[in-house]
This record gives structure tokens, C-alpha cells and sequence, in this order.
């Protein structure tokens, strides 16, 4: 291809190094990986691979790429190999309403890459709100926001999980239909993949009694210690030295992250790239439903530095929190149940250090009065961790990566 400036000369092409192959090639014909941008990976500083070391790396690795990568190139790969990433063996291509999608022999489950095109049709959706594997019988019972309770054959939607677990380790937002389907959907940025399942046909009426066992039990377990061998309540001010010693990424992905999926909310996904057109916070927005069945969306901003009001400090500086919260809130974004535009109601600021009294007065004078923002300071996460029984979880990778550093 010839290179030319603007006065008609030829100019040679911009070259760099691929990070994976270690040879040259055009920056036009490269991309911008996040794995290998520098300064902690907010693409400061290009990680530029060849686009065909993208594919590569990404067949070999989908898991991997997915963890780090959140861009057009991740869609355009996860589409391109969906049959090699979720193993579609016994499976045969089919068009159901205009879709291409993988289903079974006996029409009871389908897999599609293509499952925001899928639900179009289905819409609008019930979230689901419960579940309550019955392992003895092989039910699945799920409890939607509507208060309706439909049942699924427990082998295919374990089946389906660990289909795609290979290469998305989150977990799948849920919806179903009263009587109808069940949806596990996947999200990928603005795209989505997943699978739907057929409703099992009862022989008696469906009851809540399942939801009903599902939690008495969950909270017996946590105060089961001794049945099951482990530690669930550390000595406390050794689980908060641990978690404050965390990198604010290790801060969202190891602490936030679970503990905002123990707390029930849906569509919890930690944002793995920061750039031009970011939202201000740490995750992409997740919901939950309140007490009347309506859908509330949240958002987050997790600081593992102390948080003050010096005005000659950036760092950590109460200001620039106050704005990234302002930010957030007044970005819009579309909302995958209804495609309609929305904005967040409610968002968290978790702070594992500490936070000066100046600092607090002036969040509380911003945003604290008006309810849209609740400060989470470290002993309120340490709370919350030992409440959940989240602890023996962080204690372990604390352990692994001091044990890691010494080496």
C-alpha cells in the first residue's frame, strides 16, 4: 500500500513491534491489546499485535482474552469462533425467527451467538430473581420478578453453564417467560450470546417451597463452621490489613465483585479498560428489582487510597470523586432488557483505605442527603464480607500472592 503526506510526498508507514510474535508490522494493519498496554493497562501506551496474532492468541485463549479485552475486536472473534468456544458438538445449525442458532434434536435447547436478535421477539423479559437447584429430582425452580416460578431440566442448565465457562467466567443474566423458556444471556459489550431452554412440563403444580428451602438452608450453612471444616469468621482486623493491601484492580475483581453478586445484584461485570468515553466507574451498570417487582441500576467506584480534601493533592483527592460520581450519573446508557436509554439511580463508593473526616463531610454535603450515593468504607466491606461468608475466599488469594511476591 503507498503512503503519502499531504504536500503529495511519499512517506514510509508507521511500524511497531506485535507483543506476541516479536515481528513488525504496519500499525494500520494492528491493534491495540489491552493485555500488553502499558500503565496498568488504560492504554496509554499501545500493546499493538498483528490481527491475525489476535485471533490466534484468542483460540487458544478465549477465557483469557474475554478477562482483558472489551472492544469490537472481542465481538468480532467471540462471532467468528462461537462453535469452537462453547463446543457445540451433537448440536445442529437451524434459522429460528431469522436467527442462526444451535439447537437439539428434540427442540429442548439452543445455543446462538446471535441472542440479542433472539430476544427481540420474546420482549419484554422477566428477570430472574431466584433459583433453586432441587439435584435430587433434577429441577431447576427460577422465580422472577413477577413473582412467577417456572421449572427446567437441571442437567441442561448445568450442561449449558459449563459450556460456556470456558471462555466467560461471570455469571449469565437470567430472564424467562411465565410458562415459556428460560434465557441465559452473556454479554459481551453491546453484544450477546447465550442459550435458551425449553420450560419442564409439571405433573403437579409449582410452589415456592423451593425458594423457600433454597434460603432457610443458605443461611444455616454460614453458621455451619464446624460442618464444613473451614473458618468463615477470621480474626477480623487481619481480613481488613488483607483487603487494604489490595491493588485496586485486585480490590474490585476479588473483594467487590463477589460480594456484589452474594448481595443479589444481576449483571455485575467490573470494567477491564478505562479510555475516552468511560462513565466514570468501576463496573458496568447492574440492576436489581425492589420490593414492587421494578428494576433499579446501579454503579460503582472502588479507591484503594485514602480518600481527603487537600488542594494540592490529585491523588485520592474527595474532588475528583465527587466528579467521577457526577459523571456517572449523567451518562446515559442502553438498557439490555428493554433497549430503551437509561441512567443510573443509585451508586456505591467503596474506599478500602482511609478517609478523612473533611472528606466525608464533603461527600455527605454532595450526594449523601440526596440518597443516590452510599459511602462503603473498609469496616463496612469487612462487615459485609464476614456477613456473606466471602472471607476464607480472600484470605486464600492473599496468601497465594504474598507467597508469590516472596518468590
Amino acid at each position: 500500500m503507498n503512503h503519502y503526506e499531504e504536500n503529495g510526498e511519499r512517506s514510509e508507514p508507521v511500524t511497531e513491534i506485535c507483543e506476541i510474535c516479536d515481528s513488525e508490522g504496519e500499525v494500520e494493519y494492528m491493534l491495540d491489546c489491552p493485555k500488553y498496554s502499558e500503565v496498568l493497562r488504560k492504554g496509554i501506551i499501545p500493546g499493538w499485535i498483528h490481527e491475525e496474532c489476535c485471533e490466534e492468541v484468542f483460540k487458544d485463549e478465549p477465557e483469557l482474552c474475554i478477562e482483558n479485552c472489551d472492544n469490537e475486536n472481542l465481538l468480532k472473534n467471540i462471532t467468528k469462533y462461537f462453535e469452537k468456544c462453547v463446543d457445540i458438538e451433537g448440536l445442529t445449525q437451524e434459522e429460528m425467527k431469522g436467527v442462526p442458532i444451535f439447537m437439539s434434536e428434540n427442540k429442548i435447547y439452543g445455543i446462538t451467538s446471535h441472542m440479542d436478535k433472539f430476544l427481540e421477539s420474546f420482549k419484554p423479559l422477566n428477570m430472574v430473581t431466584n433459583v433453586f437447584l432441587d439435584k435430587e429430582n433434577g429441577i431447576v425452580y427460577a422465580k422472577d420478578n413477577q413473582r412467577n416460578i417456572n421449572i427446567y431440566f437441571l442437567s441442561l442448565y448445568e450442561e449449558i453453564k459449563e459450556r460456556f465457562s470456558s471462555f466467560w467466567p461471570f455469571r449469565p443474566e437470567e430472564f424467562c417467560i411465565k410458562d415459556g423458556p428460560l434465557f441465559l444471556v452473556y454479554r459481551f459489550g453491546d453484544k450477546a450470546v447465550g442459550a435458551v431452554i425449553a420450560p419442564r412440563i409439571a405433573e403437579t403444580g409449582v410452589s415456592d417451597m423451593g425458594i423457600e428451602v433454597a434460603t432457610t438452608y443458605k443461611e444455616r450453612y454460614f453458621q455451619a463452621e464446624d460442618f464444613f471444616g473451614i473458618v468463615l469468621k477470621p480474626h477480623r482486623e487481619d481480613l481488613k490489613s488483607s483487603i487494604q493491601n489490595l491493588s485496586e484492580d485486585e480490590l474490585i475483581n476479588v473483594v467487590l465483585y463477589p460480594l456484589l453478586n452474594s448481595l443479589g445484584f444481576k449483571g455485575v461485570k467490573p470494567i477491564s479498560f478505562h479510555g475516552p468515553g468511560e462513565r466514570g466507574g468501576d463496573f458496568h451498570p447492574f440492576y436489581k428489582t425492589n420490593e414492587f417487582g421494578k428494576i433499579v441500576y446501579y454503579s460503582a467506584q472502588a479507591k484503594a487510597e485514602k480518600i481527603h480534601s487537600k488542594a494540592g493533592v490529585k491523588k485520592g483527592n474527595v474532588n475528583q470523586v465527587i466528579d467521577q460520581m457526577k459523571k456517572l450519573f449523567r451518562t446515559p446508557f442502553k438498557s439490555f432488557i428493554d433497549n430503551t436509554e437509561k441512567r443510573i439511580s443509585l451508586a456505591f463508593i467503596f474506599c478500602s483505605k482511609d478517609i478523612t473526616p473533611e472528606a466525608r463531610d464533603q461527600l455527605f454535603n454532595e450526594f449523601e442527603n440526596r440518597q443516590i450515593v452510599s459511602l462503603v468504607d473498609i469496616d463496612d466491606i469487612v462487615d459485609f464480607v464476614l456477613g456473606k461468608g466471602l472471607s476464607e475466599e480472600i484470605l486464600t488469594y492473599c496468601r497465594r500472592r504474598g507467597e508469590q511476591q516472596k518468590n
